[in-house]
């Protein structure tokens, strides 16, 4: 089967042809052409040694987009809650829990954000050095699974930390809920 008829099939199914990715390093061993239909993506990949290899996949339907800003939205605001809740109970310690519960939050949140800041930038300048039928899923963009070790870390860290958080403490004698001080006993 010629190129040629190859061409002419894809156009009659109604298919798009997308421009062919090569790497320049190793034209013309490795060549990705895509092809695009509705929400149908058609991808053919053609490697040095001849074999070939053809995925049919689909685009993200336009409903996940709001759901994941969503989702964002409620992911945030259920950190914020926590990390509110833990600091005022930290608040109040004395130093040997108070210390360790916000050094381990800040190494956390360094163990969280280093894979981001890294993959992040990469990801962008791939996406737009090369075309792209789609993009990749949001968890390579936050450096997952490839940098999963300090997620892991991070989210230990924060799981002791809300631990120490957790821990009942004894208010001084001479305050109440409140905050007022205390007026004694009631007659």
């Amino acid at each position: 089967m010629g190129a040629e008829r190859a061409r002419r099939i894809r156009r009659a199914y109604g298919y798009v042809p997308g421009s062919p990715l090569c790497d320049p390093a190793s034209i013309p061993s490795d060549i990705t052409v895509y092809a695009e239909r509705g929400d149908h993506i058609l991808a053919v990949q053609i490697n040095a040694e001849g074999s070939m290899g053809l995925t049919l996949s689909r685009a993200t339907p336009g409903a996940a987009y709001p759901a994941g800003v969503l989702a964002f939205a409620l992911g945030a605001l259920g950190g914020w809650v926590l990390v509110g809740w833990a600091s005022r109970r930290t608040e109040g310690l004395r130093p040997p829990a108070q210390g360790p519960a916000k050094i381990l939050y800040g190494v956390a949140m360094v163990f969280w954000a280093a894979p981001i800041l890294l993959s992040a930038p990469l990801m962008l300048t791939h996406h737009l050095s090369e075309p792209h039928p789609r993009w990749h899923v949001p968890w390579e963009w936050l450096g997952q699974p490839t940098l999963s070790l300090p997620f892991l870390l991070g989210a230990f860290l924060l799981i002791v930390a809300l631990g120490l958080a957790a821990l009942p403490h004894r208010r001084s004698a001479g305050r109440t809920l409140a905050g007022a001080s205390d007026p004694g006993p009631a007659v």
